[in-house]
């Protein structure tokens, strides 16, 4: 019932108080005058159906040769397999068939028209090669994008180069010999420190100023050294500049047709070459598909036999304790029957395990293989 009323959406959550799940369970229907009519489950509205569908789980109306949850043939072969205690049976019975509706559909999936799949795999086998042909790196492109900013302002960075390590340095480098002497920066901070170790010696607190200068100075020395070396580094490249132009050039049509990053370009290739290893080793997964339906037939033959055949020993007990009760209400005559037919050797899938309503009759037996029937008892008396 709580799983009914929880699809319903009548099972309220524990947190806000279990309205319906802790208090008593009120069914109304009210009729109008005018032949309208509104149901309620603990004085919220629902339909006529959903009433109707709680009702059943609750309600039995007897009247004359009237038993309903007795003729509900749907509930015939629960309450069978719960008398005879095969739940768990049905339920494993059922998990094989639904592995073997997985099993053919994907078979169905290899059986698609070859064209298609000839020209799946052509559309696969071009993009894929076109992904390893390009030997992708996820961080070469940002690598690229860097080095081109060097080589396209090459001459722009030399220049600045040079005119920072004069500034520090001077001309004094027979580099940038042959104009009018320039002092830099670190000729004039040799000076200051010169005047701050004598003002040191004289006046001792002026020690750790001098220091700082000192230091300062061998820091500028190191960064007059590295644009030195820079300058010196940097240097032209058109023919390198065209190479990683046309590489990024690539870079961008591979991603406007496979992703929005390099990753996720490699990520589309991978995809793709696994996808055709699977195609072009659909036949030989066809037949493990095939032999393994042939696997799970035989098993659900076996399972629904056995499934039978416990529910027919549990309907001759049942009827059996059932006239037994009958007949103490001096109904001798009347009869029941509880009965299951024969499984064929190779049962289908989609029928096994379900259940088919009989007429009153003692002597109807269901049709479908690995199905019950229970017939309510009859009675020769008016």
């Amino acid at each position: 019932m709580r799983a009914l009323l929880a699809e319903f959406g009548l099972l309220d959550d524990e947190s806000d108080g279990g309205a319906i799940a802790d208090e008593p369970l009120i069914l109304a229907r009210e009729i109008s005058a005018a032949g309208r009519s509104t149901a309620r489950v603990n004085g919220r509205t629902v339909t006529a159906a959903m009433l109707a569908r709680i009702g059943e789980r609750l309600v039995d109306i007897h009247g004359q040769s009237e038993h309903l949850s007795l003729l509900r043939p749907a509930n015939h072969v629960d309450l069978l397999d719960r008398y005879a205690g095969i739940l768990p049976e049905r339920e494993a019975l059922a998990a094989i068939v639904a592995e073997l509706r997985e099993v053919r559909d994907r078979l169905a999936a290899l059986d698609r028209d070859e064209r298609e799949l000839a020209r799946r795999v052509d559309l696969l086998r071009f993009q894929a090669e076109e992904i390893a042909a390009a030997k992708l790196r996820p961080e070469e492109e940002d690598d690229l994008d860097a080095e081109r900013r060097i080589l396209s302002s090459a001459e722009r960075l030399t220049e600045l180069a040079a005119v920072a390590y004069r500034r520090l340095n001077g001309n004094a480098d027979e580099e940038f010999s042959g104009g009018k002497p320039v002092r830099g920066a670190l000729d004039l901070l040799r000076q200051v420190t010169v005047a701050l170790g004598e003002l040191a010696r004289l006046d001792p607190a002026l020690d750790e100023t001098r220091a700082q200068v000192e230091e300062q100075v061998y820091l500028l020395e190191d960064a007059a050294a590295t644009l030195r070396d820079y300058r010196e580094r940097v240097e032209a490249d058109p023919a390198r500049l065209a190479e990683i132009e046309d590489r990024l050039t690539l870079f961008k049509d591979l991603k406007r047709k496979y992703g929005a990053t390099l990753a996720e370009v490699i990520a589309f290739g991978a995809q793709a070459e696994a996808e055709l290893a699977q195609i072009e080793r659909g036949e030989e997964r066809a037949e493990e598909l095939r032999a393994r339906e042939d696997e799970l037939l035989a098993d659900i033959g076996a399972r629904a036999a056995r499934l039978t055949a416990a529910r027919r020993a549990a309907g001759e007990r049942l009827a059996a304790a059932v006239e037994a009760a009958i007949a103490e209400l001096n109904m001798g005559r009347a009869a029941s029957r509880c009965g299951s037919p024969t499984p064929t050797t190779r049962p289908a899938p989609r029928s096994a395990g379900r259940t088919a309503p009989s007429a009153a009759s003692p002597s109807t037996r269901a049709a479908s293989t690995g199905s019950s029937s229970c017939s309510p008892p009859t009675s020769a008396r008016r």
